[in-house]
């Protein structure tokens, strides 16, 4: 670790208990977030390569753009 890094972590210990689950929770919603962004890339990268292989066809842009802007409408 880092000074740095080892001064964060001294002034959060520091921190009442109520701040610190305040902040775990946090940083624990912002690893899932990333961890969903990623799953997100790796299914899409997936779903391109199938479409690549000729295993699964494509969706016009035209049909797919007016059906989202239906759906965010409700």
């Amino acid at each position: 670790m880092t000074t740095k890094e080892k001064t964060l972590v001294k002034n959060v210990l520091a921190l009442s208990r109520k701040s610190r689950v305040a902040l775990a929770k946090k940083l624990l919603r912002s690893l899932e977030q990333e961890q969903i962004i990623l799953e997100g890339a790796r299914i899409a990268e997936e779903r391109f390569e199938a479409y690549r292989r000729g295993e699964m066809k494509g969706i016009p842009a035209e049909e797919v753009f007016p059906a989202l802007r239906k759906k965010g409408k409700r």
